[in-house]
């Protein structure tokens, strides 16, 4: 949980799951915004991917990694820092496919509203 006015950001430096394999995910990073039960849909990541990032849309990040015993491979390697919420709407694009502050709903915006371009 980021302190009030920031948002979590996230660089993957290395990422090397199973992929899914015959319709199942057996090994996967679920990333989860806001609140238990928020209605910001999760986000899973699985198999290989270049090195990446993304900025949480809320103050309150969770990761959960699952994996089964079957294929070992590499995993994953990410570091996190906490953004202040006025520097971050400055500087970046809104979240998801929001453009503009009036399209946004959930809690980051709240926060954001007074500081955002519009």
């Amino acid at each position: 949980m980021a302190p009030k006015k920031h948002v979590v950001a996230v660089q993957f430096t290395y990422f090397e799951l199973q992929d899914v394999v015959l319709g199942n995910m057996t090994d996967y990073l679920k990333v989860m915004y806001g609140r238990k039960n928020s209605e910001i849909p999760p986000q899973y990541f699985y198999g290989s991917h270049s090195p990446f990032n993304f900025t949480s849309t809320t103050q309150r990040l969770r990761l959960k990694f699952v994996s089964d015993y079957r294929i070992n491979l590499y995993g994953f390697h990410a570091t996190y820092k906490f953004v202040n919420i006025q520097t971050h709407c400055d500087t970046t694009k809104l979240p998801g496919n929001v453009t503009s502050c009036s399209d946004v709903v959930n809690e980051y915006a709240t926060e954001c509203l007074a500081s955002c371009p519009t």
